[in-house]
């Protein structure tokens, strides 16, 4: 799998274990992560400048400031962890969000 990564010019991903699992990091290239930061709506653009000041800002905490409803922000969310920019490590009460971007 490293050689895929490396013939592609790829940088190589990263393990780290959490909690009794493994958390694998695979790194984007950066004209797809422009791609990427090129597809997102003005809200999910807030959402993540919001986040990379505060990782531990709470989803309804989050509503509050970029405006909108708890489940538009939940919606928009999930939207960004798909797109692989955003996600949360750790669990609901003691986790915090990380950027991937």
């Amino acid at each position: 799998m490293l050689g895929a990564f490396a013939r592609y010019g790829l940088t190589a991903p990263t393990w780290k274990s959490i909690g009794g699992g493994t958390m694998v990091t695979v790194y984007l290239k950066e004209d797809l992560k422009e791609d990427l930061k090129e597809s997102l709506s003005p809200i999910q653009r807030r959402i993540l400048e919001i986040i990379r000041s505060n990782k531990n800002i709470t989803q309804k905490e989050l509503s509050l400031m970029v405006g909108i409803n708890e489940k538009n922000t939940r919606n928009n969310i999930a939207t960004l962890k798909n797109k692989g920019l955003l996600q949360r490590i750790g669990g609901r009460k003691q986790g915090y969000w990380e950027v991937v971007l």
